[in-house]
């Protein structure tokens, strides 16, 4: 058996969005061993933060007030300092390597890439800890449903809001985006694919419908095990595909 570390890995959270502050503590805090030390809204709050708490590692938001967020790494004074970066804009990635930041998460962050870092991350700060053994890897299998929510947002609008998983009715494909619909049928929108959508539902109560579905199948009406049905005026329904037909529950 595997020794277990019971001392936490320590973080602060530096971006300038609340929303993206909380989200981001949500996705963390089904990640056992970690441990959120500070919340920072300004660089200032940042610098005092990071120097009197010396956390293990950082999320740095780039797109800070007052300094950019690489600029802002010359004032910590924790040499071994490990910074994650996230931010929206995929061409800060070289730049972040140059500063020789540990990684660099690209937002929305997807709960299976944060696992892939934070992976990693552990694995290297007990190393340092002089450990000889850890706790076994975080698996996406047992995390992704333990987050309740998803953030989507109204047709053009930029404020997101949050979504819990059991009112999603169903989710398909318009474009660049993904649209979900709650149990009135009343779209919402947000980034991603279905494929990597339902890697983050609860397996026993999602599944694909066919290539261009995902549904609640405990919403899906389904009366003959091969269709679901949308409208019954407009005769409008959903063909199963064969392979995941078993999934469906028939409803008469």
């Amino acid at each position: 058996m595997k020794k277990q570390n019971t001392e936490s890995i320590n973080y602060i959270i530096i971006d300038d969005d609340y929303l993206a502050i909380d989200y981001l503590k949500d996705l963390m805090k089904i990640h056992k061993g970690f441990k959120c030390v500070g919340e920072c809204l300004d660089v200032m709050t940042a610098i005092e933060s990071v120097n009197k708490k010396k956390p293990d590692f950082i999320f740095l938001d780039i797109e800070m007030p007052d300094l950019n967020g690489f600029q802002l790494l010359k004032y910590f004074e924790i040499p071994d300092l490990k910074v994650i970066v996230t931010t929206a804009h995929r061409n800060f990635a070289v730049d972040g390597f140059n500063h020789v930041v540990f990684d660099f998460i690209t937002k929305p962050i997807e709960l299976d890439r944060l696992l892939q870092s934070l992976n990693r991350l552990k694995s290297e700060i007990l190393k340092n800890r002089k450990c000889n053994e850890f706790d076994d890897e975080i698996k996406i299998d047992e995390l992704r449903e333990k987050l309740l929510y998803i953030f989507v947002s109204k047709h053009r609008e930029k404020a997101s809001i949050k979504m819990f998983k059991k009112d999603i009715y169903y989710i398909t494909k318009e474009n660049n985006l993904l649209k979900v619909f709650d149990e009135k049928e009343v779209p919402y929108y947000t980034d991603g694919s279905l494929k990597k959508m339902i890697k983050i539902l609860p397996a026993k109560d999602f599944s694909f419908a066919n290539q261009s579905y995902i549904f609640n199948i405990q919403m899906a009406e389904c009366k003959d095990g091969k269709n679901i049905i949308l409208d019954n005026v407009k005769n409008k329904h959903i063909k199963i595909s064969s392979p995941y037909r078993k999934n469906f529950i028939v409803k008469e």
